[in-house]
């Protein structure tokens, strides 16, 4: 099945998780824009442990997939923060967000964080041009179908954070992941929730060194991609 993202928008509830922080549920719940076993939990087990943590104290370019609620660069933007580590934060979305549904997303709070600062920020930072949040982020945010762009060269880091590969598959395709491998830098890493054997197999065959690692609550395995 394939996932019609038209009016998506409009097709979106507020849910909250088992940590006590919230998710977007599509459709009553065909899908989340989160794993619903804890949406904060989940993104710093993937993206944050597993991708970017290996690259503090140096200068590090993360693309993601799919900026979506905000959280991953919230807590990608903590993380710059308390490591002092320069991230360059780029993120494509096809079907942003509007403002007042993201005003209503708890994260900020859950973990402590300035609320301005560090989310309020992300969603009023304008598309398509970078914006220095601080000393150690910059973020830009693209609005652009991934199966149409290619993204700029100098990755180190991915998030890949699309919405679930049986519902979007163009998005977990060769022709994708060809285009970020050959934007990354050597030793860069993709991160992703997935652990679909398709797309292991798809990140095989564009050249990655692809391991399963152990998923967070709910998920037995996520993947790490290496170049």
């Amino acid at each position: 099945m394939e996932f019609n993202s038209d009016h998506l928008q409009q097709r979106i509830q507020l849910v909250q998780t088992s940590d006590g922080s919230q998710t977007l549920s599509v459709d009553g719940g065909v899908e989340h824009y989160h794993s619903t076993n804890g949406a904060i939990a989940e993104a710093l087990h993937v993206y944050i442990e597993a991708g970017l943590a290996p690259f503090a104290g140096r200068e590090v370019n993360v693309f993601e997939v799919g900026f979506g609620t905000g959280l991953n660069a919230m807590l990608a933007y903590q993380f710059a923060v308390c490591n002092a580590t320069r991230v360059n934060y780029t993120s494509i979305e096809r079907y942003p967000l509007p403002l007042d549904i993201a005003e209503k997303l708890n994260y900020p709070e859950q973990v402590d964080l300035d609320r301005e600062k560090y989310f309020d920020a992300l969603h009023s930072a304008p598309w398509d041009s970078m914006v220095a949040l601080d000393a150690h982020f910059s973020l830009q945010k693209v609005e652009a179908d991934l199966v149409e762009y290619t993204p700029s060269a100098g990755i180190d880091v991915v998030f890949f954070d699309a919405f679930a590969p049986d519902l979007q598959p163009q998005l977990w395709s060769l022709q994708v992941f060809e285009k970020v491998f050959n934007a990354m830098n050597d030793g860069g890493v993709l991160v992703t929730y997935s652990s679909k054997g398709f797309v292991k197999n798809n990140l095989r065959e564009v050249g990655f060194s692809v391991k399963r690692l152990p998923g967070p609550k709910g998920k037995r395995h996520m993947i790490l991609a290496q170049k």
